[in-house]
């Protein structure tokens, strides 16, 4: 039986074009700037975007080897085989391809050190789904970014069972 190839197509897209129910919390992130680049991570308050805890992941910005740590995740998140948990870092994150992007659009979050937004989609085994996220940066010194909050948008339903379908798919596989 072949093997299932997971694919990924992303694209950064201008902010400009950010869907309306992710606008709010770009609007929160530019008011906390008091006049700097970025917010710090004090100026941000949960309890101000309540709406979008769910949605919302906080990564913190290392040294390598391990960059990126998860150091909030979204209840909307589906706890999926492999996946990281608060505290962990994306080098576990399973498949590669997954773990490069997030890699990749997370050093571009900080070298920018501005909101971004990429449109992603996953396909693998004839299912796919397609989401949008947000990275806004977050630095102590309002210049230097050291974490970044990340806000997803997509249809949460096809994301569990995308998932849910991919774990499958790897546990037949290690049985075979």
């Amino acid at each position: 039986m072949p093997v299932p190839i997971f694919e990924i197509t992303e694209q950064r897209v201008e902010c400009a074009q950010l869907p309306p129910e992710m606008s709010p919390l770009l609007a929160y992130w530019d008011g906390k700037r008091s006049g700097g680049r970025m917010p710090r991570r004090r100026d941000i308050d949960p309890l101000e975007f309540k709406d979008f805890l769910g949605r919302v992941n906080l990564v913190e910005i290392k040294a390598p080897p391990e960059r990126f740590i998860f150091r909030v995740l979204g209840t909307r998140f589906p706890l999926r085989p492999g996946g990281a948990r608060d505290g962990q870092g994306i080098s576990i994150i399973p498949p590669a391809i997954y773990r490069n992007m997030l890699a990749r659009q997370f050093e571009e979050g900080c070298a920018l050190g501005a909101p971004t937004l990429y449109a992603n989609t996953f396909v693998f085994d004839g299912m796919s789904y397609s989401y949008m996220r947000l990275m806004l940066p977050l630095g102590d010194d309002r210049e230097t970014v050291d974490r970044l909050l990340l806000l997803s948008h997509g249809r949460y339903a096809e994301q569990d069972h995308f998932w849910a379908h991919w774990a499958q798919r790897q546990r037949r596989r290690a049985v075979i």
